[in-house]
């Protein structure tokens, strides 16, 4: 499908895709979409300004990705060079509860830490083939997706938000796919004991 014409639209001023959001406004931003219906007492603009707070909920379907409630998201760009960075607060985090990153279209694939037990673990997630990374002592968390033209895709993390490390295989997204536009990345919170992987 291909759509032609003139921008901006005659007498309208020209608009420019979002690429930052520091969440400062009440509203969630018109570039964001969620996966499914939003829980609305499960994400809050409002209960801390300046951050998207969501919270772990319990899944449709323990054993199935794709029914995780309240993953917010954004439809992934097909350029060159694209890059996706969120910065994580960790320290309301429980046990049996997981936080991350994620691509998503007919597969996934995640980045995210898990926590059981009291300690946080990085977690690499590639439609149910994990790699475990270091235990986390800090409560703040980057985490960073990069992907090239053909959708080939590495994730990173870092402690600071200067210096990031690779982490993970390199995953290729799907364009495209029967059943979904493209691919999307997301930020997500699960209850573990509830799905079998974030």
């Amino acid at each position: 499908m291909g759509w032609g014409g003139r921008k901006p639209i005659n007498g309208h001023p020209a608009t420019v895709l979002s690429t930052n959001d520091d969440f400062d406004r009440a509203v969630l931003e018109p570039h964001w979409e969620w996966n499914h219906q939003p829980n609305a007492d499960k994400w809050s603009l409002t209960e801390r300004p300046g951050y998207l707070r969501l919270y772990a909920c319990e899944p449709i379907d323990k054993d199935n990705f794709f029914t995780v409630c309240n993953i917010v998201s954004q439809r992934a760009f097909r350029t060159v060079h694209n890059m996706a960075t969120a910065k994580m607060e960790l320290d309301g985090m429980a046990d049996g509860q997981e936080a991350g990153l994620c691509h998503f279209a007919q597969t996934y694939c995640t980045i995210g830490v898990e926590q059981q037990n009291g300690t946080r673990i990085l977690k690499f997630n590639h439609s149910g083939t994990m790699e475990w990374g270091p235990q986390l002592s800090g409560c703040t968390l980057w985490l960073r997706s990069v992907w090239d033209l053909d959708g080939i895709n590495r994730f990173e993390y870092s402690f600071d938000g200067v210096h990031f490390t690779s982490f993970g295989i390199t995953c290729q997204l799907g364009w495209g796919i029967i059943g979904a536009i493209g691919s999307g990345y997301i930020a997500i919170t699960a209850r573990l004991n509830r799905v079998i992987s974030m």
